[in-house]
């Protein structure tokens, strides 16, 4: 080749060289002797003659971190492991910052050992390259952590490509696989059915009118409904194309949010509805009893009492049995279990009905009881959850039925070894209830057309006493013509009762619980504090009385009482703080708290002030003799 063609290709590689911004190194790892060119020298801010001709030269200035892989990508090479030499590294310029190389090189020349002589490449400043990539990382970083900070799912869709373009985020809310390729059909499939019209709606209209805006929808993922809102921005690009961005957040969790608050409002509002409702019901229903007794103490003198006497009670009783219905009814897992005891289902409800026999004579019904010899057996059973449920499905057919016949047949039948079934049926001859009114029948305060009183509270209290029984209650129509119930309940058999303790005490022992007994009485009303202590001091009890708590802790002072009864409410000291004091000040005997206001939280924080029972006014002696009863048996425990 001529000399004037080598000096034209010799100028032609150094134009290359000089347009392509790249450095020139020739190395022998034999002699570590390098050669450097002008522009290798420039790149980090040296001339030349700076630049001593071996590899330290390149080797200090490249930067600590990096040098170990450097070597390693060389070993690899040079020991023909990789094809050439690639690596990116850092190295430091003479001003002090930092450049990035791209160094890339090939072994070219090896000696007749094997040994490499010859290993020539170039260097390429790629410091921009790296700082737009860094800033770009930034970039998407930032993006990525407002998606995960705000939610937001992001899209970008040209309508002219059907090209889509979307973060993680986006295809999480979606359900969308990894693939990175997605299209507008992808976007439009997930839509909830009854959504997507309005959707398609939305976009036409401000694809069309490059509108932005907000959209509230569903889609369907994995079977599964989710809430979009979606705020949008439609433009046209630089080639005229129509280009949407969107962001999305999934309000799932917001909507159902909403929506149990809806639910919470709606049943708050039906909750006030019945409250008012109840409250309708009770006051009608205590002033009639309250009124009839005001209008006798009118007229009561010593010669009538025998005749006004026996409706006082009666209306007693009425006003107590409402306030035992609303207890319930309010505290429902609060059922009073404690008459569980061993006794015959028959010989139960055969009492109940024959204290229910004056009512069934006022209203001409005829009661007819029938039951099997099992029936008639002795098992261990809630005899109060019985007894009253019998009471309520008994006045309701002489109140409310209009009939003339009432049949209670009761039956029991041993399931197996160990377990009887109990079933009580009672029928009528009335008018039955409506389909309409059964499915509400056993809801609080739900009454049928019906033409006596009633709270409305009787056959909700029944089922939940029904639960105390272990049994079910279930209405249907009577072959007799009008309305029937059946109750089954599951009973432990009679033999296997054997040699098991009765939960029941002797009246030896409860009537030892008074008698001879002394009792600090607390209470502000006197004429229930005569009432009280009359029937104390006939169970053989000596009682000393006070008007609050106050008189009650001076008069402990004086005597040590054996027990203490107190009034919940009273002036100057009520009875929690009552309790409370006589326990710090030491007593350790039982402490029978009684109130009247059965249907809040009185009891607890009673029993939490240091009481150790919790009666309802007016005191039942027999109710009392058991608590205390129970009282002394615990203690025998400790």
């Amino acid at each position: 080749m001529k000399s004037s063609q080598l000096a034209e290709q010799g100028h032609r590689l150094e134009l290359v060289l000089e347009g392509t911004a790249l450095g020139i190194w020739d190395w022998n790892p034999k002699t570590s002797d390098v050669v450097f060119d002008e522009r290798w020298c420039r790149m980090l801010g040296y001339e030349l003659s700076e630049i001593e001709p071996n590899v330290e030269s390149w080797s200090s200035r490249v930067h600590p971190d990096d040098i170990e892989n450097c070597f390693s990508d060389i070993t690899a090479h040079m020991e023909g492991r990789t094809e050439r030499y690639e690596n990116v590294h850092r190295m430091q310029h003479k001003a002090g910052h930092w450049v990035y190389i791209l160094d890339r090189g090939q072994v070219m020349e090896r000696n007749e050992a094997g040994e490499v002589v010859r290993f020539t490449g170039t260097h390429t400043d790629v410091t921009e390259l790296y700082r737009l990539q860094n800033d770009l990382a930034e970039t998407v970083e930032k993006y990525d952590a407002v998606s995960d900070i705000t939610g937001l799912g992001i899209f970008e869709t040209n309508f002219e490509t059907n090209r889509v373009v979307c973060n993680q985020r986006f295809r999480d809310i979606y359900g969308l696989p990894a693939n990175p390729s997605l299209k507008l059909s992808d976007l439009i499939e997930p839509l909830h059915p009854k959504d997507s019209e309005c959707v398609l709606a939305y976009i036409r209209d401000h694809s069309q009118n490059l509108l932005g805006g907000t959209i509230e929808y569903r889609i369907r993922v994995e079977g599964r409904t989710k809430w979009c809102r979606a705020a949008t921005r439609y433009i046209k690009n630089e080639q005229g194309e129509v280009v949407s961005t969107v962001a999305v957040l999934d309000i799932t969790d917001e909507k159902d949010r909403e929506y149990e608050l809806q639910s919470a409002v709606s049943e708050l509002r039906e909750e006030r509805q019945k409250q008012a409702q109840m409250l309708s019901i009770v006051s009608h229903e205590l002033r009639t009893p309250l009124s009839s007794a005001h209008m006798i103490f009118n007229q009561l003198d010593t010669t009538n009492l025998d005749h006004y006497l026996p409706v006082l009670r009666a209306n007693s009783d009425s006003v107590l049995a409402i306030m035992d219905d609303l207890h319930i009814f309010i505290r429902p897992t609060e059922i009073q279990v404690r008459e569980q005891g061993f006794d015959s289902p028959a010989l139960i409800i055969e009492r109940t009905l024959a204290s229910l026999s004056e009512l069934a004579k006022q209203q001409k019904v005829l009661i007819h009881v029938s039951f099997d010899e099992l029936a008639a057996q002795t098992f261990l059973i809630n005899t109060s959850a019985l007894r009253q449920i019998i009471t309520n499905l008994t006045k309701n057919a002489l109140l409310h039925a209009e009939a003339s016949n009432l049949w209670v047949n009761i039956t029991a039948l041993a399931t197996d070894r160990t377990e009887t079934l109990l079933t009580v049926c009672l029928e009528d001859d009335g008018k039955g209830i409506s389909e309409e009114f059964q499915k509400a029948m056993f809801e609080a305060f739900s009454r049928g057309k019906t033409k006596a009183d009633g709270t409305g509270l009787g056959l909700y209290i029944t089922k939940q006493l029904t639960q105390s029984l272990n049994g079910e209650i279930a209405y249907f129509n009577s072959s007799k013509g009008g309305a029937g119930f059946k109750l089954t309940s599951r009973l432990a058999n009679a033999r296997e009762q054997v040699g098991k303790k009765d939960s029941g005490y002797s009246e030896e022992q409860l009537n030892q619980t008074l008698s001879g007994k002394a009792i600090l009485f607390a209470e502000d009303q006197l004429t229930i504090q005569m009432l009280t202590k009359g029937n104390l001091a006939k169970a053989g009890a000596e009682v000393t009385t006070a008007s609050n708590g106050q008189l009650a802790l001076s008069a402990l002072l004086d005597k040590q009482p054996d027990i203490v009864l107190t009034d919940a409410m009273m002036p100057e000291m009520d009875g929690y703080e009552l309790s409370a004091q006589l326990r710090t000040a030491g007593y350790t005997g039982p402490i029978i708290a009684v109130t009247a206001a059965t249907i809040g939280d009185e009891r607890d924080r009673l029993l939490e002030a240091g009481a150790d029972v919790v009666l309802p006014k007016p005191i039942n002696l027999d109710e009392l003799k058991i608590a205390l009863a129970d009282w002394e048996h615990n203690q025998t425990k400790l």
